[in-house]
């Protein structure tokens, strides 16, 4: 599909008449179009339009993505059409494409690294904002991790699962040791009975689920409330 053209186009004489009255043309030189088909007035500039083949709307160039390999410089269908049909694409899809996925990472595992750390210095709002919707889903996860974490960065060793972590909440009745309170009234946190910062190591035998307020009350104090 063609793109009008991007200098000031006329189909009829009218139309040149009417827009010579507005816009002086002495430094013009009209010369026929080829994308219009009409008389072009090159240096008279207005925006490009298309058509998408998916839903049939004029729109401007700038609604389409850009694509070297079409004439025009840009894709056949428009953003809105586009994104459309990739979401589409994954949700029928997804099932295989994550397989595919986990597997390519299991045969290379260090180029998968090495285009994942590019990736992320690259798009660095991109890759903090995923992380940020990704824990929000999922806050077991950002508990367990954040834990590991810290265990790591002063030293101490060990390692909890999500699955540790589920199992000890549930074996509790998810359940503040130290209020008694449970949740949804309350959310718990992993809290390590020997404190990381006393030397304590990042194991679940401990842990034990403490609501947040009686995390920060007990601070690095050991207190065994099991």
């Amino acid at each position: 599909m063609r793109a009008n053209c991007l200098n000031q186009s006329f189909q009829t004489t009218e139309q040149l008449v009417s827009f010579s009255q507005q816009v002086p043309l002495d430094s013009a030189r009209p010369t026929p179009c080829a994308l219009s088909g009409g008389i072009c007035f090159k240096g008279i500039g207005m925006e490009a339009t298309k058509r998408c083949t998916k839903c049939k709307e004029v729109k401007p160039l700038s609604e389409f993505y850009k694509n070297g390999n079409h004439k025009d410089g840009h894709n056949y269908e428009c953003i809105s059409c586009r994104k459309q049909y990739v979401k589409q694409y994954l949700e029928e899809n997804g099932e295989l494409l994550n397989a595919q996925a986990r597997q390519r990472r299991k045969e290379y595992p260090e180029e998968n690294k090495e285009e994942c750390r590019k990736w992320r210095e690259n798009n660095l709002e991109k890759s903090r904002e995923s992380r940020r919707r990704y824990y929000r889903k999922h806050p077991e996860t950002n508990i367990v991790s954040d834990n590991n974490r810290r265990a790591r960065l002063i030293g101490n060793g060990g390692k909890i699962t999500k699955k540790e972590w589920n199992e000890l909440k549930k074996h509790y009745n998810y359940t503040c040791l130290c209020c008694g309170r449970q949740e949804p009234e309350i959310k718990l946190t992993l809290d390590h009975v020997m404190p990381l910062a006393q030397g304590g190591i990042n194991i679940i035998y401990n842990a034990q689920p403490l609501c947040k307020s009686c995390n920060s009350s007990k601070g690095t104090k050991i207190i065994d409330y099991r």
